[in-house]
Formats: C-alpha cells, sequence, structure tokens
C-alpha cells in the first residue's frame, strides 16, 4: 500500500495497513536546523498538496502602514463599499515575530449592512490543468486537497473578531445568519465550478473552529457552521468527494 492509498482510505474508513502520518509541516522559513527532519517527512509520511485554482473577483481595498512602536508598524486597510467604507488595522512585526489584528472590519449592525451591500464576486475562471498536475506531481506520496476557503461562519467571526462576534451572535442574530449565508453562496458557487471541472476528490476548509466552546455553545455551532457547510458537503459527497474539516474546542 503507498502513502496515497494509505491516505484516501483513511478518508473512505476502510482498513489501512498501518496508521497514516501527516504533519502540517508549520516550519519557520529559511532555518536549515529543520532539514533534517523535512527530508525525513518528505520520504516517510502521508503528504497533503494543496490547490485552489479559481479565480474570482474582489472588493476595491488600499492600505497604508503608520508607525506604533519600536516593535510593530501598523498596516491600515480600507474596505470600500456601497453604504460606506470600513476599515481593519493589523500590527506587522518589526522583528520578525507574529502580527496582531488590532482592529477588524466589523464592529455593529450598521457595519455588517455595509458589508451586505458589497456585489457578490463572480467567478472569472479556473486553472484546471494546475490541479491535475499536482496530482501528477505528487504521485504516490498522498494527496492533493483543492482548498474551498475559510469557513462562512467563520470567516464572519474573523470580520468582526472573538468579542464582537460573540456579541453581534446574541443581540444582532438574524444580520449574522444574513452574512454567513452570503459566505455559503460564494462558498457553493466556487465548489460547483470546481465539481463541473471534475476537481475531486478531496477538498479542504479551515475556520470552523471559530464558533465552538468556551465563548460558543453548540446550538452556536449548529446555526452558524453546519446550517450552512452542510448543504455544500453534501454536494462533494455527493460527487464521491471527502472534506477535511478543522475544528478544534476547549
Amino acid at each position: 500500500m503507498n502513502r496515497r492509498e494509505r491516505l484516501a482510505r483513511c478518508y473512505a474508513y476502510e482498513k489501512i495497513d498501518r496508521p497514516a502520518v501527516y504533519s502540517r509541516t508549520g516550519f519557520p522559513g529559511n532555518d536549515p536546523t529543520y532539514d533534517k527532519l523535512k527530508a525525513y517527512l518528505n520520504e516517510h509520511t502521508e503528504l497533503k498538496g494543496g490547490w485552489s485554482g479559481v479565480r474570482q473577483s474582489g472588493y476595491q481595498t488600499e492600505s497604508y502602514t503608520e508607525p506604533h512602536s519600536e516593535n510593530f508598524q501598523r498596516r491600515v486597510t480600507i474596505l470600500h463599499t456601497p453604504k460606506g467604507d470600513l476599515q481593519s488595522t493589523y500590527l506587522v512585526s518589526l522583528k520578525g515575530q507574529p502580527g496582531l489584528s488590532e482592529t477588524y472590519f466589523l464592529k455593529t449592525k450598521e457595519d455588517a449592512e455595509k458589508y451586505l451591500s458589497l456585489p457578490m464576486p463572480e467567478i472569472l475562471d479556473i486553472d484546471a490543468d494546475s490541479f491535475f498536475q499536482a496530482v501528477e506531481r505528487m504521485g504516490d506520496r498522498g494527496i492533493v486537497e483543492a482548498g474551498l476557503g475559510f469557513s462562512p461562519g467563520g470567516h464572519i467571526a474573523e470580520l468582526f473578531g472573538t468579542d464582537d462576534f460573540a456579541i453581534m451572535s446574541v443581540m444582532e442574530r438574524d444580520i449574522i445568519h444574513a452574512l454567513i449565508k452570503r459566505e455559503a453562496d460564494i462558498m457553493t458557487n466556487r465548489v460547483k465550478v470546481m465539481l463541473e471541472n471534475k476537481i475531486c476528490p478531496f477538498f479542504s476548509t479551515a475556520g470552523e473552529e471559530y464558533i465552538v466552546p468556551p465563548i460558543h455553545g453548540p446550538a452556536d455551532f449548529d446555526d452558524f457552521i453546519v446550517k450552512y457547510e452542510k448543504p455544500i458537503f453534501d454536494l462533494i459527497h455527493d460527487a464521491g468527494g471527502y472534506i477535511h474539516v478543522t475544528v478544534m474546542a476547549q
């Protein structure tokens, strides 16, 4: 049994000769001390390649940086919508350390209404050939997953930030549903184009873990994640595909 077959059988809940071992390999860049480990993982573990070859229209934004402190500079991003501008800020490390979200695009119901006024993105094209080329390059070492992007609910949670999303999920639940439905429609269109172009069988998404305990309860997960993602996953399953979902909770 080769590595691709072993990993594929895991997705299908079929018998395997040994446990499949996959590492997300989030190694620091340009650090040769990891070279030996990376070579070993590449040679002996089940590998996953990523693909995201669907191009869609974007939103009109502009950004600039300004001083913040000796450790960070502030990146300001302005998102233009038909109902007015939205703004977020992000602290970019000057010391090679991780950055930090400072403020978020969405803070209030009025901000949400501005976001909902954005035109729906259009699918511009799909580079299906690059998917099949990636599968061929991967060979029997593993699989190639087509990335669907961020979870619809997780994406909206990210636009608000943890605190404001939690408050809005209680005080303005209807508009949260409207925002998530919009993102789910965008993802659905993307999946349909992928399936029409024979992109299959492995898919992935992430961000579902943004709406889990301890901040949110099971009812929130059902309302904001399951309700909108199950129909998308059904499209994939009906086409004979599988999806890797990232969910982590405390």
